[in-house]
């Protein structure tokens, strides 16, 4: 039963590279449950979309288990997208801990550490983009240089 059509179809992935893969992987799915828990935490499951993000990294997780050249080509155009939000959600965490910094010398200031959660999370995923894009480097470099 050849899986053509899989993501991991077509891709020998060994030694080090499979390790590297298959903690990024690991990452990927804790990442996920980890983001879902905030969304379920932060009432967001009341959208789709809210839940779409982590699934679809516990999927890439999966995927990563078992790399092929299409998982790669996920991962790239995954992260691509997650590095500015990531980035944003930092500059978010920032800002509303100088919020309430400015509130909090008006007496008042009582969510301040609410600023610590996107803070922390936009620091994760954009140290775990750049892990991933350099993942993605070396399985091209080595496809390039086995072909």
């Amino acid at each position: 039963m050849a899986a053509t059509n899989h993501p991991s179809a077509s891709l020998p992935v060994t030694g080090a590279l499979r390790l590297a893969c298959r903690l990024t992987g690991l990452l990927h799915i804790l990442s996920g449950l980890l983001s879902l828990l905030v969304a379920v935490a932060s009432v967001m499951t009341l959208t789709p979309l809210g839940v779409l993000g982590p699934v679809w990294f516990i999927v890439l997780g999966g995927w990563l288990w078992h790399p092929g050249r299409e998982v790669f080509i996920w991962l790239r155009r995954t992260h691509l997208v997650v590095i500015p939000l990531a980035v944003m959600q930092v500059v978010y965490g920032l800002l509303a801990l100088r919020a309430a910094e400015e509130s909090a010398d008006r007496g008042g200031g009582l969510l301040g550490p609410i600023g610590l959660y996107p803070l922390g999370l936009g620091i994760w995923f954009t140290l775990l983009a750049a892990l991933t894009m350099g993942l993605v480097y070396l399985a091209y470099r080595r496809s390039r240089t086995s072909s």
